[in-house]
């Protein structure tokens, strides 16, 4: 569910690996320009109207704690049994033309058994 005031565009990834089978899940969010702007309020810290490649991490780390207690907004079922996610090994945020994206890796444990 997602925030009624947060306008977001999202794209959706999905890689394979050698052995044919569902790898890793990436997540493209591109969010509004009212929202980007208060990021850019909450992390600007040196106040230049950007965000620096420090406060892009901090934004990021910020973004993952968050997403971490919602199973970082993925589920994935194989008849009817949950796949476990591990956790994303990249999280970054980007700041262009006044508007945050933010993306991200996350790695599937296993989505079918070898038959």
């Amino acid at each position: 569910m997602a925030h009624p005031h947060i306008f977001v565009g999202a794209k959706f990834e999905a890689a394979g690996g050698a052995d044919g089978n569902l790898s890793a899940l990436r997540h493209i969010w591109r969010f509004d320009e009212v929202f980007s702007s208060s990021v850019l309020l909450d992390f600007d810290k040196n106040e230049n109207m950007t965000l620096d490649p420090p406060e892009l991490e901090a934004v990021a780390e910020t973004v993952s704690a968050s997403l971490s207690k919602y199973s970082y907004s993925t589920n994935i079922t194989v008849d009817g049994k949950a796949v476990a996610l591990r956790k994303p090994n990249a999280i970054k945020a980007t700041y262009v033309d006044q508007s945050a994206t933010r993306w991200g890796h996350a790695r599937v444990s296993r989505v079918s058994e070898q038959r």
